[in-house]
């Protein structure tokens, strides 16, 4: 077995003892004829690997307290792929509900502090629907995304055309701006 990869120019011919020598203490052949130490490039990985690993755990913890998680279950009885996270502060559940993605934010005491929502046209406000079909006529709604939070609604709303994609803001009362436009490719 040869340990060391071909590159688009031929290396010089080395010896069967020399490449056997490398295969036996990690070393590999670069371009450059320059020898790297394997063992340490795989322990950086490794390394690198046990730290996002350790990072996204404590993000995942599921210490739900048991009131919040029933409460939730009494308002959605019929929502699925329920995912349950845990933050220092906060917690946060996303599921489906009604053919809708949604995601809830709860305070440790159980209080709701936001939730979005992301459906399709069909969903959103008539009153919402009326203003921004008004105000873009020549445009088509490619998603919704309904934010909650306190007593504000804010819907940030993506249109299409042929050209370009833009997001448009909207309150409640159908106040609405253009946050971004990008041009289709």
């Amino acid at each position: 077995m040869i340990c060391f990869q071909w590159h688009q120019k031929p290396l010089p011919l080395i010896s069967i003892s020399f490449i056997k020598t490398l295969c036996r203490t990690n070393l590999a052949v670069r371009k450059e004829h320059s020898f790297t130490f394997k063992p340490l490039i795989m322990k950086k990985i490794l390394l690198g690997l046990a730290f996002l690993l350790s990072t996204t755990a404590f993000a995942l913890d599921n210490d739900i307290d048991e009131t919040i998680a029933k409460r939730f279950h009494e308002t959605f009885p019929t929502a699925t792929n329920i995912k349950w996270y845990t933050y220092e502060d906060y917690y946060e559940v996303f599921f489906d509900y009604n053919q809708v993605t949604c995601r809830i934010h709860y305070d440790l005491k159980g209080n709701v502090i936001s939730v979005r929502r992301d459906y399709s046209e069909k969903d959103l406000p008539v009153f919402i629907l009326a203003k921004l079909k008004q105000k873009y006529p020549n445009k088509k709604v490619f998603g919704v995304t309904e934010i909650l939070s306190g007593d504000e609604v804010v819907y940030e709303i993506v249109l299409e055309d042929a050209k370009t994609w833009t997001r448009v803001n909207s309150d409640a009362h159908g106040s609405m701006y253009v946050t971004k436009k990008f041009k289709k490719a």
